[in-house]
């Protein structure tokens, strides 16, 4: 359970290792917070619920993670741990998500 920074000229590119999918979106969630700000100087003291759609994998974990900025730089709101489940429906997938700080 990892993620490193890839080297890029205009984007932050990240990789992750995971064991699961949930491991996976979670440790995407913290890498793209880590990219913003260090996440060793924030308290735990507040926790937001965020749940997003969409309609594959891909689209559910870039919406998830854009959500995830949106708060940090946004709302200010900056995470320090994520906790996930990821149930699937027959239409679309939902990812409600518990960030705590």
């Amino acid at each position: 359970m990892s993620y490193r920074t890839l080297e890029h000229a205009t984007d932050a590119i990240i990789e992750v290792t995971a064991d699961n999918l949930k491991e996976a979106f979670q440790i995407a969630g913290i890498s793209v917070i880590e990219t913003i700000l260090d996440s060793t100087k924030v308290d735990e003291i507040d926790s937001r619920k965020l749940v997003v759609k969409g309609k594959d994998l891909k689209y559910l974990l870039y919406n998830w993670l854009e959500e995830i900025i949106i708060l940090t730089i946004t709302d200010g709101f900056a995470g320090k741990r994520i906790e996930i489940d990821i149930p699937v429906s027959y239409t679309h997938l939902t990812l409600p998500t518990l960030l705590l700080v």
